[in-house]
């Protein structure tokens, strides 16, 4: 008698621990499938920002941006990059340098901190007025009249087109290319 209650309890504790290590494995899968969809569901997320500063909403969806906020860090990067005096050119050249995709940060870093030092020590102001943003894919032409002033006088006044290579990378706007291109006035901007 004593045998076959042993063998029944035994029988009954094997079932109880096989139920139990199904459980442990469906709970185990379960958690593993959860966090797999939360991490693609983390690059889906689409999150709506208006900064006081911005009359209308754009959004950023992992490594995708809606065209007013691609338009709109354009303008910025321009502003950071090409209006400045003696006074402002350097925190305005570290903040253009924020936006710089970590990869090219060192070499533009130097060239902009020796432009830096040069503007300051001649007293170099620069303006720039923009006339047209034009986006293509990750490429922006931004054209417009930039002004150069030597202390107080105006040195220099020209058309100017700038063309902007970006990426926007876990919803930082990244800057991968800025330069100055030949700018003829009688072609449509809408060229590129």
């Amino acid at each position: 008698m004593k045998a076959k209650k042993f063998l029944s309890e035994f029988k009954n504790t094997k079932a109880t621990n096989n139920f139990l290590r199904f459980l442990v494995v469906a709970l185990i899968t379960t958690i593993v499938a959860e966090g797999i969809i939360m991490l693609n569901l983390m690059d889906k997320q689409r999150v709506i920002v208006v900064p006081i500063n911005v009359d209308r909403k754009f959004s950023i969806t992992g490594d995708t941006a809606s065209p007013e906020y691609v338009e709109m860090m354009i303008r910025q990067t321009i502003y950071l990059k090409e209006n400045f005096t003696p006074e402002t050119v350097r925190e305005n050249f570290k903040a253009f340098l924020s936006l710089i995709a970590p990869q090219y940060y060192r070499q533009v870093e130097k060239k902009l901190m020796n432009t830096a030092n040069e503007l300051i020590k001649y007293q170099i102001s620069q303006v720039f007025f923009p006339k047209e943003v034009f986006v293509k894919g990750n490429t922006a032409t931004v054209t417009g009249i930039k002004k150069i002033y030597a202390g107080e006088h105006l040195a220099e006044q020209k058309p100017v087109k700038i063309k902007i290579s970006f990426k926007i990378n876990q919803g930082k706007f990244e800057v991968l290319k800025y330069e100055e291109v030949a700018y003829n006035t009688n072609r449509s901007s809408n060229n590129g």
